[in-house]
């Protein structure tokens, strides 16, 4: 699985509407749009997969070492 350059930093790297410069300048704010909308989706689903990663980590704590952290596994299973 590859993985994806920091989804903010994406439009300064593709050259993904340097092609379609020939459409008008509707087609060019729609795609615009689009692709603000698919950073902001793909930021959501790597936040998620980061919470997930956390979770399974903090998970994985025994209880003292949980309590070292301040937290307890029912704080754990919150999140």
């Amino acid at each position: 699985m590859a993985t994806i350059a920091s989804p903010r930093s994406a439009r300064c790297e593709t050259p993904s509407l340097a092609p379609v410069s020939g459409f008008g300048p509707a087609v060019m704010a729609l795609a615009r749009r689009l692709e603000d909308r698919m950073i902001v989706l793909f930021d959501g689903i790597e936040a998620r997969r980061e919470a997930a990663a956390q979770r399974r980590l903090l998970g994985s704590f025994d209880d003292r070492r949980l309590a070292d952290l301040g937290l307890s596994r029912s704080d754990v299973e919150r999140f």
